[in-house]
């Protein structure tokens, strides 16, 4: 074994420890803020979403479409405890891989539990948590609960970490040809990171400080992504080659989370990276001296395993035509089904495709709101966390803002798709409750709005020479239906995410 190697089960109690930690500050985060985006004066209250679904599909056929524990109870306390559960079962998770040299199946046990929590806020989330770094955390979780049951019952510690050095590669490997094959012309140019460190949703000081560097060291950057994203994560399973990709690839997640405010990913893929610190030694067929139960779970973790390449062969588009064998077409069609099944249920077995579309410019939503009643003053209404013209880019350690990274996805779609943006408008109209606790009011009025609009503006990265971080400037008019047509169409958006009351059926003010 190299020197720079570490025994398969010193890797294993790291990744557990970055795996749970992650999942950690996953959850606290989601504590901040779940009362403002699901609860129940929120702006999509999952009471509502779970009758929507349970009339439209029965009791039994949402619990099945939608595994979650708030079909039992979805009142706001238990939505707090739930993330509150959830951030103690994994830090008391870490803390146990971290004193507990010996198996222990406390950490199958803290891990499984998380996985089945989180789970249920990505559910109960709707659109919010419909993030790809959700799904990651979600698989991350369960392939550690995966691989500590194995290493528990076998003291085998090197197959135990088999689920997690291939659900690494995927994540690499299968954004890499998504970025390559996606259809973004940004990627197969090198001109990419040009605009991403500007268009990203919540960049940093360094993110900015990226973004003033000459194009064609960028360009040089983004032919680095590619190469470890590909090539790199195919020399990971190489000995000879595995340490070069190993610090190659650390070095590419380094310098994303200084980059880029993500949040609990920052930590979670750098963890998952740490399972290439071991030389392989996974032995994929079952031993015979193993009981039949081990047998079983050897079996289901090999397959879990397997069933990695059907996302895999999905990323690089492939498909098997008339060309092919019958019973190899028909092999493939079910293939994709159950894999879709698990991914849309349990979140497991996603296609990942992270950064493949990259936007050529910067489009940000302005909220501003007047407290007259004529409506003719108003004011800008700041975010948390979003890029404000005379302030520097914030450093967010660990949280990552639901409501600012849905904005920016909204601001490049339209009031029909973007539909939930009026049951915010809504929500911080009646009162200033959990909703507007989501935005910096300090120095606002302590009554809510009596008017609100949104304006569509083009933010770039301001010279060095100019006061000032950002420069805005606006695109077209207001942001919102112009007619009552298109209001029509908003409430069927609306009763698309499980909300079909929540529109009066009236004419919009023409100050909107």
């Amino acid at each position: 074994m190299p020197a720079w190697c570490l025994p398969p089960e010193t890797t294993l109690a790291l990744v557990r420890v970055g795996i749970l930690l992650s999942g950690a500050t996953a959850f606290f985060s989601m504590r901040e803020q779940i009362l403002g985006l699901i609860g129940s004066r929120g702006i999509l209250p999952i009471k509502r979403f779970i009758e929507n679904e349970q009339a439209r599909y029965g009791r039994t056929g949402a619990i099945i479409a939608f595994p979650m524990v708030f079909h039992a109870s979805a009142d706001d306390a238990t939505l707090t405890r739930v993330c509150s559960a959830g951030a103690v079962l994994c830090g008391v998770g870490a803390i146990t891989s971290i004193w507990i040299a010996m198996p222990c199946w406390m950490s199958v046990m803290f891990a499984y539990l998380s996985y089945v929590l989180y789970l249920s806020i990505v559910h109960g989330g709707q659109m919010f948590t419909n993030l790809q770094y959700d799904t990651l955390m979600c698989e991350s979780l369960l392939m550690t609960a995966v691989s500590s049951a194995y290493y528990t019952a076998t003291l085998d510690a090197g197959t135990a970490l088999l689920p997690v050095r291939v659900l690494t590669f995927r994540v690499l490997f299968e954004s890499g040809m998504r970025k390559l094959m996606g259809g973004c012309s940004l990627w197969t140019s090198l001109t990419a990171l040009c605009s991403h460190y500007e268009s990203q949703p919540l960049p940093t000081i360094l993110g900015v400080a990226a973004h003033r560097m000459s194009p064609t060291f960028l360009q040089g950057v983004t032919a680095f992504t590619l190469l470890v994203e590909t090539v790199g994560a195919l020399l990971l399973w190489f000995e000879p080659t595995r340490s070069y990709a190993f610090v190659a690839s650390m070095i590419f997640q380094v310098g994303v989370g200084l980059t880029g405010n993500y949040g609990f990913c920052k930590f979670l893929l750098p963890s998952l990276l740490l399972s290439f610190l071991s030389p392989y030694s996974a032995r994929i067929w079952s031993q015979a001296h193993f009981s039949r139960p081990v047998r079983w779970l050897h079996l289901t973790m090999m397959a879990m395993c397997f069933m990695g390449i059907v996302p895999i062969l999905t990323s690089m588009n492939v498909s098997f035509r008339y060309e092919c064998p019958r019973r190899l077409r028909v092999l493939w069609t079910h293939l994709l089904k159950f894999q879709t099944l698990l991914s849309l249920r349990l979140r497991i077995l996603s296609v990942y495709k992270l950064f493949e579309d990259i936007r050529p410019s910067r489009r940000d939503l302005v909220l501003e709101a007047s407290w007259d009643e004529q409506g003719d003053t108003f004011r800008v209404v700041p975010f948390l966390y979003k890029p404000n013209r005379h302030e520097a880019p914030q450093w967010i350690i660990y949280h990552l803002p639901r409501l600012d990274w849905a904005l920016w996805f909204a601001a490049w779609g339209t009031w029909e798709s973007e539909a939930w943006i009026f049951l915010f408008e809504q929500r911080i109209q009646q009162e200033c409750g959990p909703a507007w606790d989501l935005l910096r009011t300090a120095g606002l009025p302590s009554e809510p709005p009596k008017r609100v609009r949104w304006k569509l503006v083009h933010m770039q990265v301001a010279s060095e020479r100019i006061n000032r971080w950002w420069v805005s400037r606006p695109i077209g008019g207001f942001y919102s239906p112009p007619s009552y047509m298109a209001m029509n169409r908003l409430r069927q958006g609306l009763a698309q995410l499980g909300h079909p009351f929540a529109i009066p059926p009236t004419e919009p003010s023409p100050t909107r």
